[in-house]
């Protein structure tokens, strides 16, 4: 894996942990996962 992968997993791990609070609901976990993905998309497209 790469710093970027490694920290989208981070991320999408921090964002569960809150879900599994009950903090945020699954649509929102759903919304910001997507989010980061695009973003993780974009980066390799740009590289």
């Amino acid at each position: 894996m790469n710093i970027e992968s490694d920290y989208l997993a981070e991320e999408i791990s921090c964002l569960k942990e809150i879900l599994d609070q009950g903090l945020i609901t699954q649509a929102e976990f759903e919304v910001v996962k997507k989010s980061l993905m695009g973003n993780e998309i974009e980066s390799v497209i740009s590289v």
